[in-house]
């Protein structure tokens, strides 16, 4: 069953690529426990609306991320467990019915999290169908009704659907405790990442589709290139959206001392200089050295911003041009 509940997930998270807080999609702080020290967000509804995705169409997107398979996968599963199978196409109903997904976790290197997804009525079949499975149990901690599935390929997996006017929101998670943590954040009753002593407190800009922000970089540490990087970086944002005729990602790298700053701006140049080099190597992609132009590395203070941005119509054309699409 879980593989069920995971697989919905992973349509979720594919929406993203097919696809203000009282906007359906926009980040909401409030929903999002106070001590996250990792979030992302993917405001669907916004990608979906995109001069980008319009452009370049769904259908290399959904081969890509093997949609159709993972979708007859699903519903196999379903016939399986004795139930009767969704009606229509799956992905096309979690598609046009999620507006919004955010990840939190409270530790940047264990990334297993709270999943926060924001739909409409579309999923309410499916989440019926959910619960008549024989594996379902519902319980109640500390008020809270919550549902668990167990076996699959995890020991369980516990959800809490709440209703709000039109909106649906599920909050799942791998770790009953986390989940719990995460459902009390969202309904009031603990800290949210909307109050000024959250640890995390960026907010993504107008036209943002998708927003990370990290309290550390640990990533970098599989990259001994990178290791000084690493070092110097503090906390990492990252924002991409769309801006007029543009399409916009900034990166924000948070140092401890302008003097850090400095340094960590003339690594990141080396980097670029070395990414250059590599442009001019047989089987690079042609526009890779254009994308590598628009590039501009600013100094903030202590933070370092590396923004990109590229005129929408030029980027469909690469794209269109190029081997992924």
């Amino acid at each position: 069953m879980n593989r069920i509940v995971l697989h919905c997930a992973a349509l979720c998270t594919a929406v993203a690529a097919l696809g203000d807080p009282a906007a359906a999609g926009g980040f909401d702080p409030s929903r999002v426990f106070g001590d996250a020290r990792l979030v992302v967000h993917v405001d669907v509804e916004a990608l979906r609306g995109s001069q980008l995705l319009k452009a370049i169409g769904t259908e290399p997107i959904r081969e890509s991320l093997e949609l159709d398979e993972l979708e007859r996968s699903l519903e196999r599963e379903l016939r399986e467990a004795g139930l009767e199978p969704f009606e229509g196409s799956l992905a096309t109903s979690v598609i046009e019915g999620v507006s919004a997904v955010t990840v939190a976790c409270r530790s940047v290197e264990d990334t297993r999290g709270v999943w926060i997804v924001s739909a409409d009525s579309s999923l309410d079949p499916l989440f019926a169908l959910a619960l008549r499975h024989p594996s379902h149990r519902s319980l109640s901690e500390d008020g809270l009704e919550v549902h668990t599935w167990t076996g699959g390929c995890a020991e369980e997996l516990a959800l809490y659907a709440s209703k709000r006017g039109d909106e649906r929101i599920y909050v799942f998670a791998s770790d009953r405790e986390e989940l719990l943590h995460g459902v009390r954040a969202l309904i009031g009753q603990e800290s949210s990442a909307a109050g000024g002593a959250a640890v995390l407190s960026r907010r993504p800009r107008p036209g943002a589709f998708l927003f990370v922000e990290a309290a550390e970089v640990p990533w970098l540490s599989g990259y001994p290139s990178a290791h000084a990087a690493r070092d110097l970086a503090q906390g990492l944002s990252l924002e991409v959206g769309e801006s007029a005729s543009e399409l916009y990602a900034v990166a924000t790298v948070q140092s401890a001392s302008p003097e850090d700053a400095l340094d960590l701006s003339a690594v990141l140049d080396g980097v670029r200089a070395f990414a250059r080099l590599a442009c001019g190597q047989e089987g690079a992609p042609p526009a890779a050295r254009q994308w590598l132009d628009a590039l501009n590395v600013n100094i903030l203070g202590s933070a370092v911003e590396v923004e990109l941005r590229y005129e929408l119509q030029r980027l469909t054309e690469d794209l269109r041009r190029s081997e992924y699409y």
